[in-house]
């Protein structure tokens, strides 16, 4: 059986995959429509949450780094090294509030994309 990859579905090609104005959906062998236009909320959700995460680990790697050296911390003034706690906190709440908002999304959105998954398979699945 012949595969169209879509987004993180593998569609097979009896089913026809379209992309018409940035909506995806699968016109499944029976004539219905299945959108898949949560995929790219749900992707664009856990790639925001991967960079922020990625961003606050660097800056909190680079501020232990800062305290593990005994030159740098005799050399920093007490309104310096307040700062630097201070946007690290700060960087860490941006971090926190997207993990909340892509939790939100990921509840929401993948028990949507389980779904339609099961009803690709169901609809696909040969019958005996």
């Amino acid at each position: 059986m012949k595969s169209v990859i879509l987004a993180s579905a593998i569609v097979p090609g009896v089913a026809t995959a379209k992309d018409v104005c940035g909506y995806s959906y699968i016109v499944l062998p029976d004539g219905r429509c299945l959108t898949l236009n949560y995929m790219t909320v749900l992707g664009e959700s856990r790639s925001n949450q991967a960079e922020v995460d990625n961003l606050y680990q660097e800056q909190f790697d680079a501020n232990l780094a800062l305290e593990m050296n005994t030159r740098y911390r005799l050399t920093e003034t007490k309104g310096e090294r307040d700062a630097r706690i201070k946007e690290l906190a700060k960087t860490k709440r941006v971090r926190d509030d997207v993990a909340s908002d892509a939790q939100h999304i990921e509840d929401t959105l993948y028990p949507l994309h389980h779904q339609a998954m099961r009803i690709v398979n169901h609809v696909l699945t040969p019958r005996q």
